[in-house]
């Protein structure tokens, strides 16, 4: 029989009791908000995609006030465009960083864009590469390619092509277009990696088949010169064609020459000069722009900005003294920068002095410097195959 219990020990474990059913309480209080706050974000991101922009502000800005990191990078992209309020690039590096700082790869890249084009920050090369670092090494497609393409230009590290490629072959073997063109470019020329021709169209043809204007144009320039794949003309005017109609100068160029050699060919003429050798790109490109889009596991969205491309005036440029029929000039333009040029009427040049020739580009966002002609230019010049003068960047802002 068990013994009387005093009126203490009873109160005791009342209290007790009490106390047990008052912790219980608070957890399942301090749980509840899980559920919304889970639906308010994902509501958010919905009513972000469908630019419902108000919305997803109201929804996304408690959450990231309460240290969300997915919904700090969107309510930074939305003070970064202005969309649902006023445009305020202090508040959109304020959002990025708070993100960032919990290692968000989609904040850290759009920090360090933020750095490279001083927007809301001061410029910083060396802090936008620690902040691409940071994606890279979290697979971040886009920031591998950007973080490549500051080692191909020496921005904010040493320069070394070697660790270009290393960053642009990670890239590109998620199915980033800008990348795989841009490893396409250090194969062709031999940066960074063994020169290898058949290496370099086959990273052409990746990109070109996802749309890449640039590649589009080199692998036309490969199959007409028969560089690294046999040569095949029509296979030249095929690709010469779609970069043409993504409103390539350098590929209507290439194209109209296919076609007046056809037209030779059909008329049989007794004398013509030499014809000029095709123009592709030649220098990676790079992404600068800020304006968001949904970056996806595999193959990030990439507009080629700094594409430095032979307008369609270029023929009537002023040529250096010496120049030749079919020979390549570059000069620089002070609207597009860097541009490669076929001479192919020195006769109809007006006779005064030719602008200054340079082998460099400046413009704006990590799209500068191209590195000067070296022996590897020089062979290419020779065998008529210019590469497109651009490198290929993430211009897109991430969104998670």
């Amino acid at each position: 029989m068990q013994p009387a219990r005093s009126s203490r020990e009873m109160a005791s474990d009342r209290c007790a009791r009490h106390l047990v059913r008052a912790l219980l309480s608070t957890l399942i209080v301090l749980t509840l908000p899980a559920g919304p706050a889970i639906a308010d974000l994902e509501s958010g991101k919905r009513a972000y995609q469908q630019r419902d922009y108000a919305d997803a502000f109201t929804d996304l800005l408690p959450l990231a006030e309460q240290g969300d990191p997915d919904a700090q990078v969107y309510i930074g992209l939305m003070y970064a465009t202005g969309r649902a309020v006023d445009k305020d690039l202090l508040a959109a590096a304020r959002w990025y960083r708070l993100a960032a700082d919990q290692g968000h790869r989609d904040a850290q890249f759009n920090l360090g864009l933020m750095y490279a084009k001083g927007l809301g920050v001061p410029m910083n090369y060396a802090a936008a590469v620690k902040l691409y670092r940071q994606a890279a090494e979290q697979d971040h497609a886009a920031a591998q390619l950007n973080l490549g393409v500051c080692y191909s230009r020496g921005y904010g590290v040493l320069r070394d092509e070697a660790m270009a490629a290393l960053w642009f072959d990670r890239a590109a073997n998620q199915g980033n277009a800008a990348a795989q063109f841009n490893l396409g470019l250090l194969y062709a020329e031999g940066r960074g990696v063994p020169q290898d021709s058949a290496r370099a169209a086959e990273w052409y043809r990746k990109a070109a088949e996802q749309g890449h204007t640039a590649a589009q144009l080199n692998l036309g320039v490969c199959f007409e010169r028969g560089i690294g794949v046999p040569a095949d003309l029509e296979q030249a005017t095929n690709w010469y064609r779609l970069a043409a109609a993504n409103g390539d100068s350098d590929a209507r160029f290439n194209l109209a020459r296919l076609e007046a050699k056809d037209d030779e060919h059909v008329a049989a003429p007794a004398a013509k000069p030499a014809a000029a050798p095709p123009v592709p790109r030649r220098d990676v490109v790079e992404e600068t722009t800020t304006e968001p889009v949904r970056q996806p596991a595999a193959a990030p969205i990439a507009k080629e900005e700094g594409i430095v491309a032979a307008p369609a005036s270029a023929g009537a440029a002023l040529e250096p003294a010496g120049a030749k029929v079919g020979d390549i000039v570059t000069r620089v333009d002070a609207t597009v920068g860097r541009v490669d040029t076929v001479v192919d009427d020195i006769d109809s040049q007006p006779a005064t002095a030719a602008p200054a020739i340079e082998a460099k580009t400046e413009t704006t966002g990590l799209t500068v410097k191209s590195p000067p002609a070296d022996e590897t230019t020089v062979a290419w010049r020779n065998r008529g195959f210019l590469p497109r003068a651009d490198e290929t960047a993430a211009s897109e802002t991430a969104v998670p």
